[in-house]
């Protein structure tokens, strides 16, 4: 066989099997993205620990046990109080916006918000999934990229 010919069949193989490739590592970071969507508690942690496990919300219960709800549609997560509050929210978690970036087996986090009458926060980290199933995931804390806090007493 002429090596020329050799060449362009060698050349023409490696692109099909590259373009392939990236489809099924495009199929699965996409299926990853929404395989998160929903509303998920933490449990036994908070959004600043080094390991966050979430558990799935049952619908099905009238009166929930919790009160944090993180909801997290595509890219966004956000957070809702779901108890009735007192007369005083000081203190009380919020999020003005929030990014939630599954890439392979990381999410990276993007958290802007604060504590009511107390502080406020940015908060940057990438997480690696340690498990993740239809009803609960567990990611561990692999890079804090920003961290800043403001008190509103300074």
């Amino acid at each position: 066989m002429n090596p020329k010919y050799l060449l362009i069949i060698l050349t023409f193989g490696v692109f099909i099997f590259a373009c392939n490739s990236s489809k099924d590592t495009q199929g699965s970071m996409t299926g990853l993205d929404s395989s998160f969507n929903g509303e998920w508690k933490l449990t036994n942690s908070w959004v600043f620990d080094s390991t966050l496990v979430f558990e799935k919300i049952d619908n099905t219960v009238e009166r929930p046990e919790y009160e944090e709800v993180f909801i997290i549609e595509g890219k966004s997560i956000k957070h809702e109080v779901r108890t009735e509050l007192g007369m005083c929210g000081n203190g009380m978690f919020y999020l003005d916006s929030a990014l939630f970036k599954p890439v392979a087996k990381k999410v990276e986090m993007e958290l802007y918000g604060g504590y009511m009458v107390e502080s406020t926060f940015k908060y940057n980290a990438t997480y690696t999934v340690k498990d993740k199933s239809e009803d609960r995931f567990t990611l561990l804390l692999k890079r804090i990229s920003q961290d800043e806090g403001k008190s509103l007493y300074e």
